[in-house]
């Protein structure tokens, strides 16, 4: 592996290379570079939305923010299932940025729905909470959740539920899968 030493967080593209002795007979294989860390706030809206898709695409999910979901399914008729989804954030989380000295934050929402037979995407949503942060609301928010809700219709089968939230002002990121 390679850990680089240079700590800035500016976005560049950091070129890398790699030599053996000559008297090896090797062949190396390996990235010619790297681009490095940015710092949120100077993330450019292309920045933003490649940050959320990436978060989307991992295995493994991202646990920057907290996040719990209730899910439950409803049978319309022999074919189809209405599965609304309640995504719920601490407050606490969120009264970071007031702390920050923000006067609202922006909470992103990205969800999917992959078949898990086919893998392939059946529905999606993408939606965001614009919350103001006074100093009243920032006390109320040390105590309850921030609530997003929304609803897929399904049609009967097994399906994986990947839910993504991010703060807007911090970056922060936390899936949810199931």
């Amino acid at each position: 592996g390679y850990y680089t030493t240079n700590a800035a967080q500016n976005g560049r593209f950091r070129k890398v290379k790699i030599t053996v002795s000559p008297e090896l007979n090797a062949s190396l294989d390996y990235r010619r570079g790297y681009y490095a860390n940015k710092e949120f706030s100077k993330f450019t809206a292309v920045d933003k939305e490649r940050q959320l898709e990436d978060a989307l695409m991992l295995e493994d999910p991202v646990t920057d923010l907290t996040i719990a979901m209730e899910i439950d399914y409803f049978q319309l008729n022999r074919a189809e299932y209405f599965v609304p989804i309640i995504v719920k954030i601490p407050g606490r989380e969120l009264a970071l940025a007031k702390r920050g000295g923000n006067e609202h934050t922006l909470i992103d929402f990205v969800g999917e729905i992959k078949d898990m037979v086919g893998g392939t995407t059946v529905q999606n949503v993408r939606d965001n909470v614009n919350i103001k942060l006074s100093d009243e609301t920032a006390a109320q928010l040390a105590k309850r959740p921030i609530e997003y809700d929304t609803g897929f219709t399904l049609l009967p089968g097994k399906y994986l539920i990947k839910f993504l939230a991010r703060d807007d002002e911090t970056g922060r990121i936390g899936t949810y899968q199931t």
